[in-house]
């Protein structure tokens, strides 16, 4: 969704292969001091988040509630 294509190539094996080889995608951090680019960048508590969602064991990731404070958290920091 973040990047507005169908991840690894639409191939449901080369998913499968991703995740039990631990390959996540890069994610382009936005520094503290640039403004939003061409390039498709989150801010460190997004790449925070999406990391932790990304834990090898599904107990290691965060429940709903915890993501979704984190996104309310970010949210209100945009809008202010």
């Amino acid at each position: 969704m973040f990047f507005e294509k169908v991840p690894f190539d639409g191939s449901l094996q080369n998913c499968i292969k991703c995740v039990l080889d631990n390959e996540r995608p890069k994610i382009l951090v936005l520094k503290d001091d640039e403004e939003q680019s061409e390039l498709k960048t989150v801010t460190k508590p997004i790449c925070n988040l999406i990391r932790k969602c990304w834990l090898q064991i599904p107990q290691d990731r965060p429940n709903f509630q915890y993501i979704l404070a984190e996104l309310l958290k970010e949210l209100k920091f945009y809008e202010s």
